[in-house]
């Protein structure tokens, strides 16, 4: 659940990539949250099996979210409220 959680966080930030045509910073945050969701992978099914899957697949997405969150404030503040947001 929260893997589908921080993707469509996620992707709700792609729209502002798509918005001012500057889609390259949504596929170099996409390559970083990735690139994390394979490594956590192989660091994390070896240990916990299809769990380790589904706990990378979030890090990955969640890589993805926060990557995206600070890069799109070139173009449009959002603010969070973290704590709130956290809980």
């Amino acid at each position: 659940m929260l893997s589908a959680l921080f993707s469509s966080f996620a992707n709700f930030f792609e729209t502002s990539y798509i918005v001012v045509k500057k889609t390259t910073g949504g596929f170099i945050t996409f390559l970083f949250g990735a690139i994390v969701c394979v490594i956590a992978q192989v660091l994390l099914i070896p240990l916990f099996g299809l769990n380790g899957a589904g706990l990378a697949k979030m890090l990955g997405f969640l890589t993805t979210f926060i990557f995206r969150v600070k890069d799109t404030q070139k173009f449009v503040v959002i603010q969070i409220k973290w704590r709130t947001f956290i809980s």
